[in-house]
């Protein structure tokens, strides 16, 4: 499969959106979590940068993602600076962004991280 190929099976997947676990969700998952991460690994690595994707926990998200990060500067999601593709809850787009993880969930509740810069 190419990148290509498989972000445009996520996108076809998308129309089939459901919070439960489903044949087309599972797919999804399968090629979001591990496909497109490991089409990306041969780049990302060359940059010393890691690719992962979610597609929710429990529940699928209505808007899956992969990012490619720096694992020194963003350990996980909810932190620090990273690329990512954001797929179109209604499967017409992808696009790729600048994002910035903003959950902290250290303390066993979750809250927003604020930044600010002068």
């Amino acid at each position: 499969m190419t990148l290509t190929s498989a972000i445009e099976n996520v996108l076809n997947l998308q129309k089939h959106w459901t919070a439960n676990k489903t044949t087309d969700m599972g797919n999804r998952g399968e090629i979001i979590r591990n496909t497109i991460p490991e089409l990306l690994k041969p780049l990302a690595e060359r940059y010393g940068l890691k690719a992962e994707g979610g597609s929710g926990i429990g529940k699928n998200n209505r808007v899956p993602w992969v990012r490619v990060f720096n694992p020194a500067f963003s350990p996980s999601p909810t932190g620090g600076w990273y690329a990512a593709f954001l797929f179109a809850a209604d499967g017409s787009a992808v696009f790729l962004s600048l994002n910035q993880g903003t959950t902290d969930r250290s303390d066993g509740t979750t809250t927003r991280k604020v930044y600010r810069f002068s």
